[in-house]
């Protein structure tokens, strides 16, 4: 048997506390930036100059693991509107191959 057996009444805990993760994150970040408002500058360049992997993995433990990007201008338009903005887009390539001198090669499929 591992450990003790419970207590009648006794309650399981469930863990840590609710926000009690954010809380010391909260109080860790805002003591990294008071350290880095005194000291930050030339610790940053001491870190590059002489620890240049350290620098680099800072530098990326810092940029989103994850990023979403989410465009949706073309998600918007009507399926008339669609055709009429590619029909634009390569009549605009046309006359812009014709001002660089780019022949149109055409292929044909037999």
């Amino acid at each position: 048997m591992i450990g003790k057996p419970l207590q009648k009444g006794h309650q399981l805990s469930t863990g840590r506390r609710a926000g009690a993760r954010n809380r010391i994150s909260t109080k860790l970040l805002e003591t990294l930036e008071r350290d880095f408002q005194e000291h930050g500058e030339g610790v940053v360049k001491i870190l590059r100059v002489e620890y240049p992997a350290d620098y680099m993995r800072l530098i990326g433990s810092l940029v989103p693991k994850e990023l979403e990007i989410s465009d949706n201008r073309l998600g918007d338009l009507s399926q008339d509107e669609l055709e009429l903005a590619i029909d634009y887009a390569r009549k605009r390539l046309a006359e812009r191959s014709i001002q660089l001198g780019i022949r149109e090669e055409s292929t044909t499929i037999n």
